[in-house]
């Protein structure tokens, strides 16, 4: 009788034992869940954080070039980076100058790229192609900025510079 009882009382302990490990196995993926909805959570904050950022730089600051220094700093830091550039179209010599550069770039303001030239000059001329077909009233910006959603590598802004 004490051999039936002991093996029941292992078979007992194992099931215990499968169920505690599930268990586990249960909290440790809840934990990684948390933590993934905490990641997306903080990351949304930041985003948030730098809207406002711009935001307020823009309500209280006239001076365009610490707006564009503040939006994009506010960008490369969205995606972990310290390095960001802003090319302006200059439509009477028909190149793009580099008018604003964080971190790597800082050294590049007033490098200039012709119209097609590099990655900045390609989004520039499919821009242009683009606002050809796209439906009227949408401008060379709204087309440009619809080309970096695609190419979010790179900063390009089609705007004229006086």
């Amino acid at each position: 009788m004490t051999s039936q009882s002991d093996d029941q009382h292992v078979s007992e302990n194992m099931v215990l034992q499968a169920r505690i490990a599930e268990l586990e196995q249960q909290v440790a993926h809840e934990r990684e869940q948390r933590n993934a909805a905490e990641q997306l959570s903080s990351q949304r904050g930041e985003a948030l954080a730098a809207l406002h950022q711009n935001t307020l730089a823009l309500m209280h600051n006239l001076d365009v070039s610490d707006v564009l220094k503040t939006i994009v700093t506010s960008a490369a830091q969205l995606v972990n980076t310290p390095h960001g550039f802003l090319y302006l179209v200059n439509e009477q010599e028909h190149v793009l100058e580099t008018k604003l550069g964080i971190g790597y770039h800082d050294g590049y303001v007033g490098f200039r790229l012709g119209y097609g030239e590099g990655l900045s000059g390609k989004v520039w001329q499919a821009s242009r192609l683009l606002s050809k077909i796209m439906p009227p009233g949408q401008s060379e910006l709204q087309c440009s900025t619809y080309l970096l959603f695609i190419r979010s590598s790179v900063c390009h802004s089609s705007v004229t510079m006086k």
